[in-house]
């Protein structure tokens, strides 16, 4: 995924961009860290990541890490 979203990020350019996350029911300290690195990545080149359509789960994990408000 990091390297998905390096790419496009690379190449494309977007102001956003959007991770639709509907089908993931899982996240450990592992796809945290791969959600941090995305993220700053994207701020590194003057650009947002932001989740949609977390699943419950997802989002209380990232609330308990206290990362959630980074990806709105």
């Amino acid at each position: 995924m990091q390297q998905a979203v390096l790419d496009l990020l690379l190449d494309q350019r977007p102001d956003v961009v959007l991770l639709d996350m509907g089908a993931v029911t899982f996240l450990d300290a592992a796809g945290i860290r791969a959600l941090l690195t995305c993220r700053c990545d994207a701020q590194q080149l003057g650009n947002r990541l932001q989740i949609r359509r977390a699943h419950e789960r997802v989002r209380r994990v990232l609330a308990i890490c206290e990362v959630e408000h980074l990806f709105h």
